[in-house]
């Protein structure tokens, strides 16, 4: 309570988030679970009165841990929740960037692309208090563009690993929207299922579900 209480009454104040309590708790409760030898952490047990949380069973938060670091290091918890979003500003429309920008085959059309995407209105809406939702809406159009390049041709084929990295990087933030991705690229490969009669192709999809599963099973499992 006194931790969290600095953010509204020091200087490195924010405007309040939609389950920002929520999330700053989750951070604090990863730096409590460190201090504690917990690696990964896994209960979050500094809340209920020292009983604790199972949070980090049910909730992925994995890049949870560079803020939590952060924390350890001195800096206050307002100035760690403000780093992080800057940086994943930074890192969503870098992202989309490159992702649109490889479909849409100019650099200034994905640029327009990204900007729009990141200034939607639920993406404001996540501005500094949505921060699983946010973090995993970051990866997505990188998924996406990478699914449509293996789909589409051979050369496309190279890009198997950046969706690992962008699949990654959803299971490891929001479950929600790892459900909704799973979804989603099913739809794309049942619809472009013609290009599973390139051998290639089969290989490369192979690699890729070897290795989301072989990345991910150390959170899927306990989960």
């Amino acid at each position: 309570g006194a931790c969290l209480g600095q953010v509204f009454l020091g200087p490195d104040v924010w405007l309040k988030g939609d389950d920002q309590i929520f999330h700053l708790n989750r951070l604090e409760g990863i730096r409590e679970g460190l201090l504690a030898g917990q690696l990964p952490v896994r209960i979050h047990g500094y809340q209920f009165n020292g009983y604790g949380t199972p949070t980090g069973y049910f909730y992925p938060d994995t890049f949870l841990y560079v803020p939590a670091l952060l924390r350890l290091s001195g800096l206050s918890l307002g100035m760690v929740n403000n780093l992080y979003w800057l940086g994943l500003i930074y890192f969503g429309l870098f992202a989309g960037w490159y992702a649109y920008g490889v479909c849409l085959k100019s650099v200034s059309g994905g640029a327009v692309a990204s900007i729009l995407y990141n200034t939607m209105y639920y993406m404001l809406f996540c501005l500094g208090g949505v921060w699983g939702a946010a973090t995993a809406m970051a990866f997505l159009p990188l998924a996406f563009m990478a699914m449509r390049c293996i789909l589409q041709d051979e050369a496309g084929e190279r890009y198997w690993p950046l969706l690992v990295l962008a699949v990654t990087g959803v299971l490891q933030s929001h479950v929600l929207s790892s459900l909704l991705l799973i979804f989603m690229l099913l739809m794309m490969a049942a619809t472009g299922c013609r290009s599973f009669a390139r051998a290639s192709c089969r290989r490369t999809m192979g690699k890729v579900l070897a290795f989301v599963l072989g990345l991910n099973m150390w959170r899927l499992v306990p989960f």
